[in-house]
């Protein structure tokens, strides 16, 4: 489960992803596979999904900091509301969908 998009090391975090046990995830109801314990973020850059949100314009918006500052990647888990895909631990069965509401935050 590894690719050229896969984040290993953060120059902030240190070590993000790719030491735990694989897990099967969803995102827009699309069937992913990840790691246990990296970041939601890592694993959707990993299988090729930049795209997490969309601002009030309709651009598309995804991971940019990385370290949970700029809120860029805002994405729903699981139902229980916003999330930051960069900060999030992936673990097995995680329902992940596309932020959905525009007026928060950037505009």
């Amino acid at each position: 489960m590894s690719g050229p998009e896969r984040i290993e090391r953060h120059p902030v975090l240190g070590e993000v992803g790719g030491r735990g046990e694989p897990v099967r995830f969803s995102f827009d109801g699309r069937p992913l596979g990840g790691r246990a314990g990296e970041p939601v973020g890592v694993a959707l850059l990993a299988a090729g999904i930049r795209a997490l949100r969309r601002s009030r314009a309709g651009e598309p918006r995804g991971i940019h900091c990385a370290i949970g500052q700029c809120m860029e990647c805002r994405v729903e888990i699981d139902g229980l509301g916003t999330r930051r895909a960069c900060l999030t631990p992936l673990r097995d069965g995680m329902v992940v969908r596309t932020h959905r509401d525009p007026g928060s935050a950037d505009g």
